[in-house]
């Protein structure tokens, strides 16, 4: 075999094979196959039948697993021959790329799709809007055709749109398809389709929280703040305020269940507030509230010796914000204050 894998190999050896094959093999064929059984089937092919199906013999006769190797192996030889004969004559095809080939069996299974839609809609419908969901990913991989990538992404909306079945995951498959969506609007600045990416969004997680309040509702709040930061920087302040009230608000009825898992999150929430309250709408009064609130959070929150890694940072932030707001106001002492405060860890005994 080892001869007849090499380039060099010499019809002398293939007629000693041939010979080997036909001492050893052919009698162990009849007990291999059965008489009825590929009658029309030579001795030859039935080795090629067992060397394509990649059957693996387990029989304890060393001949028999030698002959069957041997011959399989000569016709593995004879096989790549052939292949590389017809790959001379053929003209050279352009081989694709494993993305381009993903595209295309992809495509390939949306024509099927849409072929069977109309005998099971509610079986085909989710699996379209996954293949166009998937593809929109390729795409987003490979270019940057936007308009295509947006066609792609609608399409899928559309099908999960369209679907009436009970499959339970549809709603968060949506999510993922408004997500990328959003993505798509805020790389091309369109902030007005953005907007109602968010509002779908928002609209399902409040819908999913109906039912399971304790595991949607951070999302809840979450797309209330996005909401918030969106407003922020189209410079709608009282529809950002309305958004960050509506979130803390959202946060306040889960906010202790784990104060190392939301707390920080409502620090947050507040210091963004406190800046729209300081830049937009010029109220420091509120943006000094909504300072203290987040420092007073982040320093509950490093009291814990073992989580402080966590919010110094935060809470380092939030000092130097509330120090510029009296910087600004006109309160030096104040800000000198804040600027030269001691640490958590300064105040924490060694």
């Amino acid at each position: 075999s080892t001869l007849l894998a090499s380039s060099a190999a010499s019809d002398v050896y293939k007629r000693q094979l041939r010979n080997l094959s036909e001492k050893f093999i052919h009698p162990s064929l009849s007990r291999i196959f059965p008489e009825n059984m590929f009658p029309n089937y030579n001795a030859k092919q039935k080795v090629v039948y067992l060397y394509d199906k990649r059957i693996r013999l387990r029989h304890k006769s060393k001949i028999r697993a030698v002959s069957i190797g041997i011959q399989g192996t000569y016709f593995y030889q004879l096989k790549s021959d052939i292949i590389m004969k017809q790959k001379l004559q053929s003209p050279a095809k352009c081989q694709l790329t494993p993305d381009e080939e993903r595209i295309k069996n992809t495509e390939e299974n949306i024509i099927r799709y849409k072929q069977k839609i109309t005998k099971r809609p509610n079986t085909y419908l989710p699996k379209l809007a996954e293949s166009y969901y998937y593809l929109a990913s390729l795409y987003w991989e490979k270019s940057e055709e936007y308009d295509k990538i947006e066609k792609l992404l609608l399409k899928a909306l559309e099908y999960y749109e369209n679907y009436s079945g009970r499959k339970q995951n549809i709603p968060l498959d949506k999510i993922s398809v408004l997500g990328k969506l959003l993505e798509l609007y805020n790389r091309t600045n369109r902030l007005e389709c953005s907007e109602q990416m968010l509002f779908r969004m928002l609209e399902i997680y409040k819908m999913l929280a109906q039912t399971n309040w304790l595991i949607f509702s951070e999302d809840v709040s979450v797309m209330e703040w996005r909401l918030g930061n969106l407003y922020f920087d189209m410079k709608r302040p009282v529809q950002a305020e309305q958004m960050y009230l509506a979130a803390l608000k959202t946060r306040a009825e889960f906010d202790r269940e784990d104060i190392y898992r939301y707390r920080s999150g409502t620090a947050q929430f507040q210091r963004n507030l406190g800046e729209l309250y300081e830049s937009h709408l010029h109220d420091y009064s509120k943006a000094e509230k909504c300072y203290l609130k987040s420092v007073e959070i982040l320093q509950e929150l490093c009291e814990n010796i073992y989580e402080r890694c966590n919010y110094i940072r935060p809470l380092i932030y939030s000092f130097y914000l509330l120090a510029d707001l009296y910087k600004n106001k006109g309160e030096q002492a104040k800000a000198c204050l804040l600027y030269t405060s001691p640490s958590p860890r300064d105040r924490t005994r060694s």
